[in-house]
């Protein structure tokens, strides 16, 4: 694939006319309004330097589930506060939420970022008495680049025993081969040879994994978004990992994390369920 293809097939607006501040903006007003109605403890640190918080939105009750969510915005955009879009849904069926704000490029690198990301959640579940969780029963998904962060994060800290309470993943339109990346623009701000895109890219690098894992991808993501995500899975599936691939209809790259209250539901019905140990649709 010639430069000027992969150029537009890693663009999600390509898919949407270019535009995509309209859906950047439905998710700051979505996330403010989580926060006036969803209890909120805001910019909990988990580290010292600046930015290195996680917001945690209280569902009701002692030892909830807790989800914690890692936005995308291809490693450079967006923030904790402009990512809880899901907070209403799931605090509305008895499900807490982390949302973890990480430093971006190019003042981090993606290796750092994966770092901030272990230490978001491992300060809430050490912390899991003061938030009212339980450490036991823990989801993660991460949107876009978020995916590779959560999938990176799981295989370094593999051996974290804190970890042991994570029982399902979901990834949503992720990226889990970074090589392409490397010849696109995206790359500028990112600085990745194509040898550390390989040893970041979760395709490449999936030991450890071993906990139930939901892929879904947009029946409106690129080409490119969408095989990668068949790529992944098929790789997970011959490592005999529990997985599932879903292609969410009518949706982008974008507004599939929005209106989880609504439609779709098959990523909201999955995290409920596998709080019970429901993993009827997964299989090995």
């Amino acid at each position: 694939m010639d430069t000027e293809k992969l150029e537009i097939e890693y663009s999600p607006s390509s898919m949407t006319d270019g535009e995509y501040m309209s859906f950047i903006r439905r998710y700051k007003m979505e996330s403010a309004q989580a926060r006036q109605l969803v209890t909120v403890d805001l910019d909990s640190e988990y580290g010292e330097q600046s930015g290195q918080v996680v917001d945690f939105y209280h569902a009701s009750g002692p030892d909830s589930p807790l989800h914690v969510f890692i936005h995308g915005g291809y490693w450079q955009e967006l923030s904790s506060k402009d990512a809880a879009t899901m907070a209403r849904p799931l605090v509305n069926n008895g499900v807490s939420l982390g949302v973890v704000n990480y430093t971006l490029a190019p003042e981090a690198s993606i290796d750092q970022m994966v770092d901030e990301c272990y230490l978001a959640l491992r300060h809430l579940l050490i912390n899991a008495p003061k938030f009212g969780i339980d450490p036991s029963n823990v989801s993660l998904s991460g949107h876009s680049a978020g995916a590779q962060l959560v999938m990176h994060m799981l295989s370094r800290y593999q051996a974290d025993d804190l970890l042991q309470g994570v029982r399902l993943v979901v990834l949503i339109s992720g990226i889990y081969d970074l090589v392409p990346i490397c010849f696109t623009s995206i790359n500028k701000m990112l600085g990745l040879d194509t040898e550390k895109a390989r040893d970041l890219s979760p395709l490449f690098n999936i030991s450890g994994v071993s906990i139930p894992v939901l892929i879904t991808v947009a029946q409106n993501d690129t080409r490119e978004f969408r095989r990668q995500a068949r790529d992944y899975f098929e790789k997970l599936c011959s490592t005999r990992v529990p997985c599932c691939l879903i292609e969410i209809p009518n949706r982008n790259h974008f507004d599939i994390v929005l209106n989880w209250d609504a439609d779709p539901q098959e990523i909201l019905n999955t995290i409920l369920a596998s709080n019970q140990g429901d993993f009827a649709r997964f299989r090995v």
